[in-house]
């Protein structure tokens, strides 16, 4: 009897044994700090990362904005414009700025400025860039998109997305503004441009 009991005990205690090893093993899990942005902020920062994650970046209440490399965290530039509009190219080489009277491309690695747009902009609509990185759509008014030249800055095409018919009275004109324009969206080969409007009389 207690050769049996003795066996059960040593049988309970390799079996234990055999599932402890098939247990997974925790992976000790690290955080690093890899970077301190030093940036005056009180309710309107904004950060986020270029698209394909080269630079990182923070505009502060007062439009300043900071550049940092992804992999070293080093601080690449600052630029105190007052800026209301940032807004990465798909390839990581180029950036759209916006400043109250002023819109500039800039060069994503230094801040240099590359190109001026030639034309106000309305900087309540983002303002989007082609796939080839040739093109940035912004709207110039509250009925017309711009395609600018990303490396000279010039309007090279103005479309009117939407006319008023002649019925209609300049009061109801202006509260029709509001509504209207969505967002815009080139097409993979750069070629073609979609606009979405929230007005059934758009084109």
């Amino acid at each position: 009897m207690k050769k049996s009991i003795a066996l059960l005990g040593f049988l309970y205690l390799f079996s234990l044994a055999a599932v402890a090893q098939n247990q997974p093993i925790k992976p000790e899990v690290t955080v690093n700090s890899v970077a301190k942005l030093e940036i005056s902020t009180e309710r309107n920062l904004r950060i986020g990362f270029s698209p394909k994650g080269t630079y990182f970046f923070g505009l502060d209440d007062h439009g300043k904005l900071s550049v940092w490399d992804t992999a070293t965290h080093a601080l690449r530039y600052s630029l105190d414009k007052k800026l209301t509009a940032v807004n990465f190219s798909r390839d990581d080489r180029s950036i759209f700025i916006a400043a109250k009277k002023e819109s500039q491309i800039i060069d994503a690695q230094t801040g240099n400025v590359n190109a001026t747009l030639d034309k106000e902009i309305n900087l309540s609509l983002k303002a989007e860039w082609s796939p080839d990185g040739q093109s940035v759509a912004a709207w110039i008014g509250r009925l017309t998109v711009g395609i600018f030249d990303t490396h000279s800055g010039k309007l090279k095409h103005s479309l009117v997305i939407r006319q008023w018919k002649r019925k209609k009275l300049a009061i109801q004109r202006f509260f029709d503004f509001a509504p209207l324009f969505v967002t815009t969206q080139f097409t993979p080969d750069s070629q073609r441009i979609l606009t979405v409007v929230g007005d059934s009389e758009a084109k």
